[in-house]
């Protein structure tokens, strides 16, 4: 018996659209010309280990970017979606749970974005094997990667069970984001400026930013300061569990009409 059958069955459409393998291709081609271009220009000009390091900062910085951004695009208005054509209620006069329909959603939104992720995985691998990057380095900016695509999904679905309207669903989720990577480094850093607290309290207070894991998971920042990157990514992982589980317990309760209001 299938646990999760909207899961299934959006996945299996999900895969069998034009556009998720044109966007797996684009994304991939991308990919392989920054690289190219970034080898072509800086080949006479550095040596092939500093290459290797240019080209690991600048695809997985892209990559690191649109990762945050996929929840805006993708997740942020399925559910608000639904609601505003009224056909969310009828998914819960089955057996369905909220579960159900927010995994099911969300699986059917992400599959774009997992799948461009996972064909740049294999271009990043490319300065390993021109040497000067570590193994490790490119394991843990991977994992970073994944971690940010997971918050940004499970951050759009929290905005879209939550508001109707696209505008407002879209606009929170960019909100939320911009205030999860940007947020408190900046605020630690105004606290710093004015003495309120002192330099290694400033740099605690920032760790606990989603952002902060992209610098830390670099071999030259990583080393001393481990804990501050597994700091981060627990904060984005843990805004991730949150906002899904808000949008489980959010999807059943969203759909009915609200009672009207008296007027003056």
């Amino acid at each position: 018996m299938n646990p999760f059958p909207i899961v299934g069955r959006e996945l299996l459409v999900a895969s069998r659209r034009r556009e998720t393998q044109l966007i797996r291709f684009v994304t991939a081609l991308t990919a392989i010309v920054v690289l190219a271009f970034i080898f072509i220009v800086m080949r006479d000009n550095a040596a092939a280990q500093d290459i290797s390091k240019i080209i690991l900062v600048v695809i997985a910085g892209f990559a690191f970017f649109f990762c945050n951004l996929a929840g805006v695009r993708l997740t942020a208005d399925t559910l608000s979606e639904e609601k505003r054509n009224g056909t969310l209620g009828l998914l819960f006069l089955t057996n369905l749970r909220g579960l159900d329909v927010v995994l099911g959603k969300m699986s059917a939104c992400s599959l774009q974005a997992v799948f461009g992720l996972m064909a740049v995985a294999p271009v990043m691998m490319v300065p390993l094997l021109m040497g000067g990057v570590d193994p490790a380095e490119v394991g843990r900016m991977v994992g970073v990667l994944f971690a940010a695509l997971f918050m940004s999904l499970s951050v759009g679905m929290a905005c879209s069970a939550q508001f109707k309207v696209t505008r407002a669903s879209i606009g929170m989720t960019f909100l939320i984001i911009l205030l999860l990577n940007f947020g408190l480094p900046i605020i630690s850093i105004v606290l710093d400026a004015y003495n309120h607290i002192n330099n290694s309290e400033s740099e605690f207070l920032a760790c606990f930013s989603s952002g902060a894991m992209f610098p830390l998971a670099f071999s030259g920042n990583f080393t001393g300061n481990s804990h501050f990157f597994y700091q981060s990514l627990t904060t984005a992982l843990g805004v991730g569990v949150v906002s899904l589980g808000f949008s489980v317990w959010r999807t059943p309760r969203a759909w009915q009409d609200r009672e009207a209001k008296p007027s003056a």
